[in-house]
């Protein structure tokens, strides 16, 4: 998916996925030997200004990605049980 506000460019990309296992040992606080698992997919998200006299987003038409213009998103599904 590719989008334009005024001159800068989004891109998103699918960053793939995987399983994942809760290790409650690891955690802390409410989450303190919590259990669970699933699965996740991972999405990144970043902004590129258009190049000099480019009109079109595309990779070949930006320049590097702009510091604040970049998001990772993690969407997990599974159960979570929390110790009691």
């Amino acid at each position: 998916m590719t989008g334009k506000s005024g001159s800068t460019c989004y891109f998103t990309q699918n960053g793939g996925g995987g399983k994942y296992k809760v290790d409650g040992s690891k955690s802390t606080g409410k989450f303190a030997g919590a259990t669970g698992s699933g699965t996740f997919v991972t999405t990144f998200v970043y902004a590129a200004d258009l190049s000099p006299g480019k009109t079109t987003c595309t990779a070949n038409n930006t320049g590097n990605v702009v510091p604040t213009g970049a998001l990772i998103t993690f969407k997990l599904s599974g159960p979570l049980t929390l110790k009691s």
